[in-house]
C-alpha cells in the first residue's frame, strides 16, 4: 500500500490541479487506516476545489471509521449543501444519525436516498443498521 501512496503522492506533485488525484491519495490513506492523513489530504484538496463535495465525503467516511460521528454529520452536512443528487451520500449520513441513535434523522436521510435512487431501497434489506430503524 505504500508503493501507492507514493505513487499517488507524485501523481498530485505533477498534475496539482487534477482533483481525482487528490481523492485517489485521500483514499490510498484511508485503505492504509491513516485517516488523519486522508483527513489532511481533503482539506488540502478543498483548498483547491472549494465546490467539490467528494472530499467532505469521504472525511465524514473516515470520521465515522475514527467513531467521530459528530464531525462525520458536520462533514456530511457540508457535503450534501453541495450535491443534493448522491444517493450513497444521503445512505452514508442516514447510517451515522443510526449510530448516533437517532433514528428520525436516519430515516429522513434514507428516505431522501431512496427518493433519489429508486433501486437503493432493494440494497437496504442487507443492511443491519438501515433494517434496525
Amino acid at each position: 500500500m505504500h508503493k501507492l501512496i507514493e505513487i499517488t503522492q507524485r501523481l498530485v506533485h505533477i498534475k496539482p490541479r487534477n482533483n481525482e488525484y487528490w481523492l485517489r491519495l485521500g483514499k490510498a490513506y484511508s485503505f492504509n487506516n491513516e485517516y488523519e492523513k486522508s483527513n489532511a489530504v481533503y482539506q488540502e484538496m478543498l483548498t483547491l476545489f472549494p465546490e467539490s463535495y467528494e472530499p467532505y465525503y469521504y472525511q465524514a467516511n473516515n470520521y465515522v471509521l475514527l467513531e467521530d460521528f459528530e464531525n462525520a454529520l458536520i462533514q456530511y452536512e457540508l457535503a450534501s449543501n453541495l450535491n443534493l443528487s448522491d444517493a450513497y451520500l444521503y445512505y452514508h449520513y442516514a447510517r451515522c444519525y443510526a449510530l448516533l441513535d437517532m433514528d428520525a434523522q436516519a430515516l429522513k436521510h434514507l428516505k431522501i436516498a431512496i427518493q433519489i435512487k429508486p433501486s437503493f431501497e432493494s440494497k437496504l434489506s442487507n443492511d443491519e443498521i438501515a433494517f434496525e430503524i
